[in-house]
């Protein structure tokens, strides 16, 4: 983990990391030059991803499978840019860029 709580750079996910982001929401924070973290919403196939430069973006559909490989890519920003930027992956901002930061939270149960 790096000294903000987040991913070091290049480093991998433990299992028990990736299953607490696929499985339970957890917020994953990353290094990037471009992103700040990201939640993944399983029941929903949505990958909500927050931008270093204040953006939230949320995309829909994105598959467990999707969202592993997200979890697992050494570079979180190039493997956002190959798969949703490049596919044109439909999405919604839930925040423009350039907005105060804010914490999306899961709902409780």
């Amino acid at each position: 983990f790096d000294k903000y709580g987040g991913i070091g750079k290049w480093e991998n996910l433990a299992s028990d990391e990736v299953s607490g982001f696929i499985n339970d929401g957890d917020y994953l924070r990353v290094h990037s030059s471009n992103l700040l973290g990201a939640q993944y919403f399983k029941m929903d196939q949505k990958l909500m991803i927050e931008y270093l430069n204040g953006g939230v973006y949320l995309f829909h559909p994105v598959s467990v499978q999707e969202a592993i490989e997200f979890a697992q890519a050494p570079s979180k920003g190039g493997w956002n840019h190959q798969n949703l930027v490049r596919t044109k992956k439909p999405f919604v901002i839930l925040k423009k860029a350039g907005t105060k930061r804010w914490r999306f939270t899961k709902p409780s149960p």
